[in-house]
């Protein structure tokens, strides 16, 4: 569930909060603050809508009871625009 609030979103998963993600000026995207130590692996990560970061934390979330502990590399099969910052360059993972 996003709750909207101006240019930011609180993303609540399985009814705790997964985190916010805010617009990022700079890229014209959205960035996720992760809220707990579940949701970290989408850390900083840059979506094109916040609808792509809930359905990134969603996926994670069940990963994550499945599967343990997942990386940023594992991100790009949970499908949506994904775009990471990583050693000072952009990549994206649909």
């Amino acid at each position: 569930m996003i709750n909207r609030m101006t240019h930011a979103y609180v993303i609540q998963i399985a009814g705790r909060t997964a985190g916010i993600v805010a617009r990022d000026h700079a890229d014209q995207a959205f960035r996720f603050f992760a809220s707990n130590q579940t949701f970290l692996p989408l850390e900083g990560v840059l979506f094109d809508e916040p609808e792509y970061a809930e359905r990134a934390a969603r996926r994670l979330f069940k990963a994550r009871g499945a599967l343990g502990r997942l990386s940023i590399d594992d991100l790009t099969a949970f499908g949506g625009a994904v775009v990471a910052a990583r050693g000072g360059r952009a990549i994206s993972a649909h």
